[in-house]
């Protein structure tokens, strides 16, 4: 077994990946919240307005409800910051405890959904949906894309080459005159 999963062994080559570079447009979004149930359109205006991942949307519980903002409590290194209430992060918090109890540990999203039950179900609603194809993942990507200031800070990211991973939105620049 390797020791480090970035090592390269003898005999044994690395698979070559693409990054990603799938830009959401607006229009494919809001296709796709339009006919989703609750649970998901939560779970995708988490993803876009405070630029989480699956896990991290899915681990949010009402413990996570601040005063000031919620808690995104990040992952896999990335950085956690309180994001500020704007009427629509409030709008989808409020949609996802709606008939719930307001208890630390319940979940803003569905009452405790796997992540692969629910990737599942949002790849159906991308196919139902009739847009270009995408993965929930790529949602985090939008809000990093279309945030206009510091990329870093809400992302999460502790490097700018992450926040490059993530910006995917074409850069529109003036020919030379």
């Amino acid at each position: 077994m390797f020791s480090k999963p970035w090592e390269v062994h003898k005999g044994v080559r690395r698979i070559p990946e693409s990054p990603r570079d799938r830009y959401i447009t607006d229009a494919e979004y809001k296709a796709v919240y339009d006919i989703a149930p609750d649970q998901y359109k939560v779970a995708m205006e988490l993803a876009y307005l405070c630029r989480m991942r699956r896990s991290e949307v899915l681990n949010t519980r009402y413990r996570d409800v601040e005063a000031e903002g919620l808690n995104t409590r990040r992952l896999k290194g990335s950085n956690s910051a309180l994001t500020l209430w704007t009427p629509r992060l409030s709008a989808a918090v409020e949609l996802g405890l709606k008939g719930k109890m307001r208890v630390p540990d319940m979940p803003l999203v569905g009452m405790g959904i796997k992540g692969d039950t629910f990737t599942q179900g949002f790849r159906k609603l991308v196919k139902r949906a009739g847009v270009e194809w995408f993965v929930f993942h790529d949602i985090k990507a939008k809000g990093v894309s279309d945030f206009t200031g510091d990329k870093r800070k809400a992302s999460g990211h502790k490097s700018e080459k992450m926040v490059d991973v993530y910006d995917r939105k074409r850069i529109i620049i003036e020919a030379t005159d």
